[in-house]
């Protein structure tokens, strides 16, 4: 396989992506509503969770992009929105406080603002100088237009044109830099204010010819709410009273409460002072077109395919977004995803089961046999038809179910071969048969669980979260490179199930080692994950599934707000981070005390690592206490609920754990199968 097409989805963050990102960032659905905000004379904050694109959004829309060379077509109407690009330094910033600078600590911070803006601000006018408008054409060199006057004057050292900018704010940074270092070794530079400073700048621009009478700068702070309350309440100042031809932005993590004072008695509000830009508001159906957009465009960047350069154009270019939103396009992306990442039915994993001797063993020995009376003469083949492959699975449930006896089990059966009656299964189908193949698997743990290849299910694994895609996607080719699997550079080549299959379990598992790097409670959030999964486990494990698949929960509570500190804060963070998907629950509550109004669901891209389903389909309702034990409790608490709901559902009767030693979650799990192994 070529090394470029594994590259090509390696990937998976901004950050490894240039300044300039023309023809590699696909616009996301709805940007027309999108772009209408942009027009607004008002701050536009971005939201947006972790890996949903906000900084290739804010990328695409600064100058770095909106001037490419790459762009074959480029009016003068965008230097009526010049974008500048700026991400604070977290741990820098957390320096820059009271306790270090006493008085002067927010003149500190607008000075290390006004730096970074002011270089990007002078990478803005090189790009500009360096474009051939299609409409308009430039008089004079923007780089040897003279800076005005009065800033000349009244700052020291500043040079006397925009060109020789650039090494006056290099020469800032690194005095500021040794200042901050060793305040007692070097003189205090002078703090500059930044908008006084760039508003005459642009007014200079302005002034200078009449094809820039209109040039305004959009700044974008990204991570916004990794700043301090503090220092976000002078930027929240700067949005509030920013207008033309000067507007300040802003992009954080969707579920922050980020603060919206600002340094005076005034608060951000909404529509009066700033409009919401979120960049998750799309359905699962417009995910998969968008997700068959990105998978095309990286294929064609290797498979060689006469419709590449019409692929960027359409994909990548705002102009051509009418053309996306038609049902040939739509048709013609999903039918390239689909060839490349094909799945199987659940009618077909069914069949597969049975016609595998080492499934259908498992089945005939660890579901249908034990639930056959000792003294009967029906022998679990009874149950089993390959021809009929999902009522067999069904039947192993059903057959685990107090209210099934084998008998009128067969007698159903029996029934339904005859085609006298085929409903009663149909229904029954629908509702278990996922959760029988989890079962399957589950108690095969070798065996790669089909549930989770193709390109529809990445979807949902990734359930709209463009990094996780793209990831899924480039575990699949690595581990498809590692099985010799060759990729052909002419056309589109199908990557078989089971290498799609074992490349979503692997990318599970590197997402749930990737949480321990989210935020402050990274560590206690990997904790979270891997309880809930190992207990959503244990529920998959009921052979009667007649609760499957598991994945969400509320909490029994009168009311959101009694959940203690602790766990409300793990909430907090675990919904911020996407690690749980916060939900409204049921609202049809049957008394006060029933449940809590919300729920939360297991991010999807850890079901793979744990056997569990990626559908929201049954809930689990925890006490209070049960969520503090998952929370923070012991380890000891924790293996003692885990055991309590074994012996109640009579997962592992012979294989209860001792409790005299200090048993781990992983105990449980390596110890339920202990009877079925082999």
């Amino acid at each position: 396989m070529s090394n470029n097409l594994i590259d090509s989805f390696s990937k998976s963050r901004a950050e490894e992506y240039p300044s300039d990102v023309w023809n590699k960032f696909v616009i996301p659905p709805k940007y027309e509503e999108y772009a209408r905000l942009f027009n607004y004379h008002r701050a536009v904050m971005i939201e947006g969770g972790r890996g949903s694109g906000k900084t290739m959004f804010l990328k695409y829309h600064c100058h770095n992009t909106r001037f490419s060379p790459r762009r074959k077509q480029i009016t003068s109407e965008e230097l009526n929105h010049v974008g500048l690009y700026f991400r604070p330094d977290t741990d820098f910033c957390a320096m820059i406080n009271e306790f270090n600078y006493g008085d002067e600590w927010r003149k500190v911070f607008t000075h290390y603002i006004f730096i970074n803006l002011l270089e990007d601000f002078v990478s803005s006018i090189e790009s500009i100088a360096k474009t051939t408008f299609e409409d308009i054409s430039l008089a004079n060199s923007l780089l040897d237009l003279p800076v005005p006057e009065s800033l000349v004057k009244n700052i020291s050292g500043l040079p006397k044109t925009y060109g020789e900018l650039k090494t006056y704010q290099k020469n800032l940074h690194a005095s500021f830099n040794l200042w901050l270092n060793d305040i007692e070794s070097f003189d205090k530079p002078p703090l500059i204010e930044p908008r006084t400073i760039l508003m005459q700048l642009i007014d200079g621009l302005q002034q200078s010819s009449s094809e820039l009478k209109d040039i305004s700068f959009y700044v974008y702070f990204d991570e916004f709410e990794n700043l301090s309350s503090l220092q976000q309440s002078i930027l929240n100042s700067w949005m509030k009273h920013g207008q033309k031809p000067l507007l300040f932005n802003a992009a954080y993590k969707k579920g922050v409460k980020v603060n919206r004072s600002t340094v005076g008695a005034e608060k951000l509000v909404l529509r009066n002072d700033y409009k919401v830009v979120d960049l998750e508001n799309f359905t699962m159906s417009e995910f998969k077109v968008f997700a068959a957009e990105v998978l095309t465009l990286k294929l064609m960047e290797v498979v060689k395919l006469d419709e590449y350069e019409i692929a960027k154009k359409l994909f990548c270019d705002e102009e051509f977004i009418i053309q996306r939103q038609s049902s040939e396009h739509k048709a013609a992306v999903l039918k390239t995803a689909k060839s490349f990442l094909p799945d199987q039915s659940y009618k077909e994993m069914a069949r597969d089961i049975i016609a595998d001797s080492t499934l259908r063993k498992r089945i005939e020995r660890f579901l249908v046999a034990p639930a056959l009376p000792k003294d009967t003469n029906l022998s679990a083949s009874d149950f089993i038809d390959s021809d009929y492959p999902e009522e067999s699975l069904i039947n192993g449930l059903l057959l685990n179910r107090k209210s099934h006896d084998p008998k009128s089990v067969l007698e159903k059966f029996t029934r339904f071969k005859s085609m006298a009656d085929s409903s009663e299964y149909r229904s029954l189908i629908e509702q278990y048969l996922v959760g029988a193949i989890l079962w399957t698997y589950l108690s095969a743990s070798w065996k790669k669980c089909p549930v989770y290849a193709g390109f529809d299910r990445f979807c949902l694994l990734a359930r709209g979260n463009m990094r996780h895609f793209i990831e899924l996607c480039y575990q699949t080719l690595t581990v498809a490179n590692n099985h010799s699997i060759h990729i052909s550079k002419e056309k589109i080549t199908p990557i078989p199930v089971e290498i799609q299959a074992e490349a979503s379990i692997g990318s599970s598992r590197l997402e749930i080692e990737k949480v321990d790097e989210l935020g402050r409670h990274g560590e206690k959030l990997r904790f979270i994950v891997n309880r809930l999964g190992l207990f959503f486990q244990l529920l998959q494990r009921r052979k009667s599934q007649s609760e499957n698949e598991v994945n969400h929960f509320s909490i029994k509570l009168a009311d959101d707000s009694l959940v203690d500190e602790t766990t409300r804060t793990l909430l907090d963070e675990a919904n911020i981070w996407s690690v749980l998907v916060e939900v409204e629950g049921d609202t049809k509550r049957k008394n006060i005390s029933d449940m809590s109004s919300k729920e939360y669901m297991l991010h999807p891209i850890f079901s793979p690592n744990f056997g569990i389903s990626f559908r929201r389909k049954k809930k689990f309702e925890f006490t209070e206490k049960q969520i503090q034990t998952i929370f923070s409790g012991k380890e000891s608490d924790y293996v003692d609920l885990c055991n309590n709901y074994s012996k109640k559902w009579d997962l592992a009767s012979s294989q209860t754990l001792d409790n005299t030693k200090q048993n781990t979650a992983e105990d449980i799990q390596r110890g339920l199968w202990d009877d079925i192994t082999g």
